[in-house]
């Protein structure tokens, strides 16, 4: 007889199912598993659910491993911990080509078993057994817990996804909960690629990115912070290397200029002083913001002044590139570049727009190749979107296109712009993964 629901919700908590395998990836998949659930059957109206993290916490604080914490005589203890009506628990079995899932529904007050179910499909179509999965154990839910409504089921899953790439989800996860966001990312990132169709990993890059952005809005306080106050080396150094680090160019030389001034000393035995390092990273700074005039200018006078520098060949490589972009630049504005000027008359033969446009996109592409960003924009600006997708260039080809050259100019408030256009007007784009993950190293 099922129970009668009341005015508060019951609560679930889906533990991570065991498994006898020794397996190196379970672990990983066990997360996957424990989520992709979560994920599912937060859409049944009228359940509540515990959120993995308190799970970890709970597992923290016991000082245990994931898997064997629940049976029949635990479950009473460790349902009253999470606050739960029900623990989900379950067992994977895992051959070569077949995968067999068994679940129990356990009530914690009594340790009855509630419900019972099993599973099995392929390997290689984890997706498919897992939307069974899920279905099985809402229907169970549904005969147990009265009031209870299945018919919206989320399914955040969709698609044909392998036991490995649900394990590389989980490996993401377990970035996450030790706090490696820039791991998950990178995880996250590669796996929304290789498979859009995967809803919750997207999802769960979209949390990622939030993290990281909160910390980065942290550390720029504090390092807004540390350029304000009092200096002495340490803080003088630790503020370069963070504008430095996290590509925040503009700040960089702000802060160069201000302490250039009256710059610390540094402590007896270090390799180099304060004007030194300021004048590194003035060079360091103009290079990276494309100032390429001022950053010969700056760069040639840093090897003048210290032709034993650590710095020395760091330096000398910014010159010479400095120096061969604006001969390139200079060859170019001259009419000089037989492959830019057969784009430009490709152009100017055309007399239909559409047609037009594109060689603008050849000629922008072609000279954001040549990292001749400011000149690439130029072209940009005239091509008009929905003319030049009747020559079979996409609109977001062309935005691409333009948030690569902010992104070469470290223009980062009209990269995110750029970026959030994609998102708007194509959010199934395939460059939106690149962009989205390289929008946080185009400057501040």
């Amino acid at each position: 007889m099922p129970f009668c629901a009341s005015a508060q919700s019951p609560v679930l908590a889906v533990m991570y199912f065991d498994s006898p395998t020794d397996d190196a990836d379970f672990p990983w998949f066990q997360k996957a598993v424990n989520e992709m659930l979560v994920a599912d059957l937060s859409g049944i109206s009228g359940l509540a659910l515990v959120e993995r993290e308190n799970l970890n916490d709970l597992f923290s604080e016991m000082n245990m491993a994931y898997s064997g914490l629940v049976d029949e005589g635990t479950a009473p203890e460790v349902g009253k911990m999470l606050g739960s009506d029900s623990i989900l628990t379950g067992t994977i079995f895992i051959n070569r080509a077949e995968l067999i899932i068994s679940f129990k529904l356990m009530d914690t007050e009594t340790a009855e078993i509630l419900a019972a179910g099993r599973v099995s499909g392929i390997r290689d179509n984890f997706m498919d057994l897992h939307t069974r999965l899920s279905r099985v154990i809402a229907d169970k839910l549904e005969k147990v817990y009265s009031g209870l409504d299945s018919s919206a089921l989320l399914d955040f899953t969709e698609g044909t996804v392998s036991y490995s790439q649900a394990a590389r989800f989980g490996e993401a996860l377990d970035s996450s909960d030790k706090r490696d966001f820039a791991g998950a990312e990178r995880i996250l990132t590669s796996l929304t690629q290789e498979l859009p169709e995967l809803r919750i990993a997207a999802s769960e890059l979209e949390k990622v990115r939030v993290r990281l952005k909160g910390y980065d809005a942290v550390r720029n306080r504090q390092l807004e912070k540390q350029s304000q106050g009092e200096i002495s080396w340490d803080t003088f150094y630790k503020t370069l290397m963070g504008y430095g680090n996290s590509m925040q160019f503009n700040k960089l030389l702000d802060y160069c200029n201000r302490m250039s001034v009256n710059p610390p000393d540094a402590p007896p035995g270090y390799l180099f002083d304060g004007p030194e390092l300021i004048q590194y990273y003035r060079v360091y700074s103009l290079h990276s913001l494309q100032r390429l005039e001022e950053a010969v200018h700056e760069g040639e006078a840093f090897l003048a002044a210290y032709p034993v520098s650590m710095y020395y060949q760091g330096v000398r490589s910014f010159v010479d590139q400095d120096v061969r972009t604006l001969k390139e630049r200079n060859r170019i504005a001259g009419n000089g570049d037989d492959q830019l000027q057969e784009y430009l008359a490709s152009a100017e033969r055309e007399g239909d727009p559409g047609q037009k446009m594109y060689w603008y996109y050849q000629a922008a592409t072609y000279l954001n190749g040549k990292n001749l960003y400011r000149e690439a924009l130029g072209w940009l600006e005239k091509v008009e979107l929905q003319q030049i997708e009747t020559s079979g260039i996409t609109g977001d080809m062309v935005l691409y296109a333009l948030f690569f050259s902010y992104y070469g100019l470290k223009d980062r408030a009209s990269a995110e712009a750029v970026l959030s256009e994609v998102q708007n007007r194509y959010p199934g784009s395939v460059f939106l993964s690149s962009m989205e993950s390289m929008v946080i190293w185009a400057g501040d």
